[in-house]
């Protein structure tokens, strides 16, 4: 069976679907994230119907690993709404519609160390969270910072997605619900193997130590939780992992930092004379050129690369592109774009209305960038949705 890979319109988020042979009379599932708020209607949800009427008689439809790799909203939301179509169909007394086997994600208080509303707790919470359109432990007296505010509602929808499973009897981070990270040993998925790269334990341990220093239980208080969040996205520890089938290898980055994405697969023993081979390379958080360099595509060479971006927060950054274009080398590729380029800047303009540094097309803009590659020999690009990749 064809080893098919796919990634859905998920406006400035991630969502992407896998499908391969394991032997049976139906694919493996894997369900990598979901998307920000919108995307489980506009796609997940069509994606899953399409299954489940070449599948009828497969009720509920089995997802074999559903992971979220990262507590941003943009991740996780779309998990979230197919997780409350399980319950909607328990308290309606039918079918569930979907069946996970295993839910693959670190929640924030895990990688805390403790349990769960352990950080609700070290800032003084519960308190409402009107401002952010919903119950959750979190509020800030005043309107907050969009970034911080986003960081502070994934943490309430990682509380919330752990109490649905939790709810739901969907087995968590098998076989023993602990925190996901580089040391775990590979697991095997249908025919596959799913090898969990990062986070790295000392990452962790220096997130828990700087935490307890300047945000426990003495407590800096909501607002100075958001900042550190927002400064401190890189450090909460995106599941990387790379999956293997059928000698075919696809490395999944979530919003992980390219360096740390490289000291992990080189931990590993996965970096050999200097390079890492593999197929498909998701490109990590959304291509914004925060965190990644030219050395990174230097070293990680793929033949395909995905990129799930709308333009919003600027990603894909031109800069991403650019360093894309220059550590490949010579090398024939193929790059995807969920968005089309005119699309993600018509979106970087408009997100660049009200910043203090406005949209400048001669720095900002990727459709020349797209425009010079499609019109060259050396990088195929698929300009926007649907993206499906088959080997």
């Amino acid at each position: 069976m064809v080893f098919r890979i796919e990634a859905l319109p998920a406006k400035y988020g991630d969502c992407l679907f896998l499908t391969f042979g394991n032997g049976g009379d139906r694919p493996t599932r894997i369900l990598v994230d979901g998307g920000p708020p919108g995307v489980f209607n506009a796609s997940l949800k069509i994606r899953l119907r399409k299954e489940q009427q070449a599948f009828q008689d497969e009720v509920p439809l089995k997802l074999d690993v559903v992971m979220v790799s990262h507590i941003d909203q943009d991740h996780i939301n779309g998990i979230i709404q197919l997780l409350d179509a399980m319950r909607d169909a328990d308290e309606q007394n039918v079918p569930r519609p979907y069946k996970p086997i295993w839910l693959l994600h670190n929640g924030f208080d895990a990688i805390l160390g403790e349990g769960e509303g352990t950080a609700a707790r070290d800032v003084g919470g519960p308190a409402s969270l009107a401002s952010f359109g919903g119950p959750g432990p979190f509020a800030l007296a005043t309107e907050p910072d969009p970034v911080a505010a986003a960081v502070l509602q994934s943490y309430n929808e990682a509380l919330k997605l752990g109490s649905l499973a939790s709810f739901l009897q969907v087995t968590r981070n098998p076989p023993d619900q602990s925190l996901l990270t580089g040391d775990r040993a590979p697991m095997s998925v249908g025919d596959a193997t799913l090898r969990i790269l990062g986070p790295l334990d000392e990452q962790i341990e220096e997130f828990r130590n700087e935490w307890h220093e300047k945000l426990g239980p003495a407590g800096a208080g909501p607002a100075a939780l958001a900042q550190y969040l927002d400064d401190s996205i890189p450090n909460l520890a995106s599941i990387v992992a790379l999956l293997e089938y059928d000698g075919t290898t696809v490395l999944l980055t979530g919003d992980a930092r390219g360096d740390v994405i490289i000291k992990a697969c080189d931990k590993a023993g996965l970096i050999k004379n200097g390079k890492l081979k593999v197929d498909v390379l998701k490109v990590p958080h959304h291509g914004s050129d925060r965190d990644l360099e030219t050395s990174f595509f230097e070293i990680i060479e793929a033949k395909h690369y995905i990129i799930s971006a709308n333009g919003h927060f600027g990603n894909p950054d031109r800069a991403s592109l650019e360093m894309l274009e220059q550590g490949t080398g010579n090398r024939k590729i193929n790059v995807y774009l969920t968005v089309a380029a005119q699309g993600c800047d018509t979106q970087h303009e408009a997100w660049r209305s009200n910043k203090t540094i406005k949209y400048d097309p001669a720095i900002h803009a990727i459709t020349p960038i797209i425009q010079r590659w499609q019109q060259s020999n050396r990088i195929t690009v698929s300009n926007g949705a649907p993206i499906q990749i088959d080997f």
